[in-house]
């Protein structure tokens, strides 16, 4: 997975997830299911948990920097 892929993820989950709309939940399912079969199988859920465990190293690791350390 790409850097540029894993920023996109996690922005787009970000601000789907700051939102309060009560189809944030379908929308978030929807757009996890990569091949449209309706359901979210293991392989599009880890996908997601790899992209947002990446993003969260590097919003770490940003930090860190600007903190200086």
């Amino acid at each position: 997975m790409g850097l540029e892929l894993t920023v996109d993820m996690y922005t787009h989950v970000s601000s789907v997830l700051s939102q309060k709309d009560p189809t944030t939940v379908d929308k978030i399912m929807k757009d996890l299911d990569s091949n449209g079969d309706g359901e979210v199988d293991f392989e599009e859920f880890v996908s997601l948990v790899v992209g947002l465990s990446i993003a969260c190293e590097q919003c770490y690791q940003m930090h860190k920097k600007k903190m200086g350390k």
